[in-house]
């Protein structure tokens, strides 16, 4: 069977097998877990931090840009009071060097 299968690992502990993979998650002790892996939100906000660094990694290698100093940020911002996403954004950061003593650094959004 193709697909993922998830797997309830006992306490709060989540896993999902797809491929050769196996992603484990927990809760926070906070939430009555064992924090033994990350929370599933958190792998979700990771995952959509890499889906942007691969079209990120993408751009730069057509045109031969280093990704050296690049980096990229998630925010997530809930609204107030509640567990609802107000705003997410991908910011990426450039070092760049405009010579060997002095780092600079560019911010996109």
């Amino acid at each position: 069977m193709s697909g993922f299968k998830v797997s309830f690992s006992g306490n709060k502990k989540i896993d999902v097998e797809f491929k050769n993979f196996k992603v484990k998650t927990d809760q926070s002790k906070k939430n009555e877990g064992e924090e033994s892996a990350p929370d599933p939100f958190s792998i979700f906000i990771a995952s959509l931090g890499a889906c942007a660094g691969f079209y990120a990694n993408t751009f730069c290698d057509i045109r031969k840009l280093s990704t050296e100093h690049m980096h990229l940020f998630v925010e997530v911002v809930f609204k107030k009071g509640q567990k609802l996403i107000q705003s997410f954004w991908v910011a990426g950061i450039v070092w760049y060097s405009l010579n060997k003593s002095f780092m600079h650094k560019r911010a996109f959004v």
